[in-house]
């Protein structure tokens, strides 16, 4: 079984070199932080999801398909939409992904790139995301009132 590697607001420490990073929230009942502030967490610290990623929009609305949680750009200008679930991402998770993807790729004329940020992810799911895709998974950890983000490829 493959390991999936989890990106925290804290990277694993297989990158020692890499900035960690903690964002402290409010204490909720059952130790659960809501979508929308890891959502904002990692928009204010886009950089932790991967080195060279920039900023376009958040809640990016998409007549007919829906709205991008995080839409950036990677060191080569292509689009790269950000996928933020509170949980265990699924196949509608990669559903939904894939809709954004082809709708972004229509717009711009150019191939997109897809990351799901989730507590957990389905064996599916990561079996879909498995090279060549251009889906990569990125494991959030999420406990009392921190949060930490883990690459899972």
């Amino acid at each position: 079984m493959t390991q999936i590697p989890t990106t925290p607001l804290q990277p694993k420490p297989a990158y020692p070199k890499e900035k960690v990073q903690q964002e402290h929230y409010p204490q909720y009942p059952g130790s659960e932080i809501p979508e929308r502030l890891i959502e904002d967490a990692l928009a204010r610290n886009i950089e932790i999801i991967e080195k060279g990623l920039k900023l376009a929009g958040r809640q990016v609305h998409l007549p007919g398909v829906g709205r991008i949680d995080i839409l950036a750009y990677d060191q080569q200008g292509t689009p790269v939409i950000i996928e933020v679930k509170r949980g265990t991402a699924d196949n509608s998770t990669l559903t939904q992904l894939l809709a954004y993807m082809s709708r972004i790729e229509e717009i711009e004329s150019k191939r997109t790139r897809g990351i799901i940020v989730a507590e957990n992810f389905t064996r599916k799911l990561t079996q879909a995301a498995k090279p060549p895709s251009n889906i990569k998974l990125i494991k959030i950890i999420t406990k009392n009132h921190k949060s930490e983000i883990k690459e899972a490829t």
